[in-house]
């Protein structure tokens, strides 16, 4: 009892806060999007997503190693020998599969004693090399960066097409509430109206009873029909009361704020074929763009493992200095080479199972992938013949439930008009009233029914995010400062 209580003070509230604003569905679910915080989450995740190529990209980028340290070893004469050395290494990967390397070292040993006169103590070595390794069998083409490349554009298309699914969610639950207020809206206003004749009859009645035509039954049939239909109007005041508090909450609005909910005024649709709406619905689709980022993924990791699966043969190719400054007994020592090379490095795995098993995966994967794009396809075809036949049947139909109200208009008016005449008496005219009212209802829910079926159509083919603008998440000043700096 509490709870009711509540309710109608609520509705009471309505009615004092002011003037209503009108609100389309375009209307509602744009200030939905613009205070819903889950979708905000899925952005991010693009955003991320978003960051994945430039991780991938990095990896052709110069590596740069340096290694340094100092040793002292002891030899079997008992004397000690220091080694410092230093050791610099650049490799940079490329696009081909090639590794480029640039390496420089330099040493210094020196003995506590001097075995040979001959021998520089101590004792400074400088190595500069450049490589070139060019691989001719497994790595060729870089394989594992492509993949890389289509891993990060596929991430990307799954994180778009999962916040475009939450996107086409958020809407049709806006759409199925707005449709649903507006409907409780439909039906109070024909309750109000079926009221209203209720009225008018009790106050003819009320008339024709103090002239002594009227029967007491006729006030109590019309009493109980009153009665009645007072109970529906606030029953379906509070289901329209709790309907405004959650679409005020979906858009961020204070609870007691009023609106109303309009319907579309302009419900065309393109005259095109249906194979032309076919081709937006499936280019709009979530499910449709996963599968097919999936199949591309799939794709790559088959290149991939197929590369895993031959042998290794790389032409390594060098050219360096060598120098060697030391001091000896009689003087300065200093010896300076050039040197260069070409070497063929071969490696075979003798055991491949392992890599078969993951070849077999991705096509695996690859087929699974392309069965449910298969089964996307199907199921949104089938959707968008659906909804087109029940569009257009529902359009013809509502001519029916109009011709069908104004038979209902006619056959009340000529009820009431022998009523007066006391041909007929109140149990008839009260039923004719009910079907004039369950008719006028009727064609009212129709008409959101086909509002239904067109936003329906008009979302699964991505038509209704053209005219709603979407937030766009900027990172914090010291999020973007870390990002930079890293």
């Amino acid at each position: 009892m509490k709870k009711i209580t509540t309710l109608i003070l609520a509705t009471s509230l309505w009615v004092q806060s002011g003037h209503a604003d009108n609100l389309t569905v375009e209307q509602v679910l744009q200030q939905v999007v613009d205070y819903y915080p889950s979708i905000k989450g899925a952005t991010l995740q693009v955003e991320k997503a978003r960051q994945d190529n430039l991780r991938v990209q990095s990896q052709l980028g110069w590596q740069l190693t340096l290694r340094g340290g100092a040793t002292r070893e002891y030899t079997l004469l008992g004397t000690t020998v220091d080694t410092l050395s230093t050791v610099g290494n650049l490799s940079k990967l490329t696009r081909s599969g090639s590794t480029l390397g640039v390496r420089a070292e330099h040493r210094r040993d020196e003995s506590a004693i001097t075995v040979l006169p001959t021998l520089p103590n101590p004792l400074s070595t400088t190595n500069a090399d450049i490589s070139y390794r060019v691989p001719l069998g497994k790595g060729k083409g870089n394989p594992a960066y492509a993949e890389g490349l289509t891993g990060a554009g596929v991430n990307l298309r799954l994180a778009q097409a999962e916040e475009q699914r939450l996107y086409d969610l958020l809407a049709s639950q806006v759409i199925d509430l707005h449709l649903a207020a507006k409907t409780t809206l439909e039906r109070i206003h024909n309750t109000k109206q079926s009221l209203e004749r209720s009225q008018r009859l009790q106050k003819y009645i009320k008339t024709q009873s103090r002239l002594g035509i009227a029967e007491d039954k006729d006030l109590l049939q019309v009493a109980a029909q009153l009665n009645n239909q007072r109970a529906q109007l606030k029953a379906l005041e509070m289901a329209w009361a709790q309907q405004e508090i959650s679409l005020n909450r979906l858009m961020g609005r204070p609870w007691n704020s009023t609106f109303t909910p309009m319907l579309a005024t302009n419900t065309s649709l393109p005259d095109r074929d249906i194979d032309d709406l076919f081709k937006e619905v499936a280019q709009h689709s979530p499910s449709l763009v996963s599968a097919q980022a999936r199949i591309t993924l799939a794709d790559s990791t088959i290149k991939t493992q197929r590369d895993s699966r031959k042998d290794k043969l790389d032409l390594v190719m060098t050219l360096g200095k060598r120098t060697r400054v030391g001091d000896t007994i009689d003087g300065g020592s200093y010896e300076s080479d050039n040197v260069g090379s070409i070497n063929i490095e071969f490696t075979r795995s003798l055991d491949k199972q392992g890599l078969n098993a993951e070849l077999y995966q991705a096509r695996l994967d690859r087929s699974i992938a392309i069965q449910d794009r298969q089964q996307a396809l199907n199921d949104l075809r089938y959707e968008l013949a659906s909804l087109l036949a029940e569009f257009k049947i529902g359009q013809t139909a509502l001519g029916a439930y109009r011709i069908s109200l104004k038979s209902e208009h006619a056959k009340l008016n000529e009820a009431l008009n022998r009523y007066k005449q006391g041909r007929t008496d109140t149990d008839q005219l009260i039923q004719f009233e009910n079907e004039l009212s369950a008719t006028e209802l009727a064609l009212a829910l129709h008409r959101i029914e086909l509002q239904r079926r067109y936003y329906r159509l008009v979302l699964i083919r991505g038509q209704l995010w053209k005219g709603i603008a979407r937030p766009t998440i900027t990172l914090p000043a010291k999020d973007i400062e870390g990002r930079q700096k890293g």
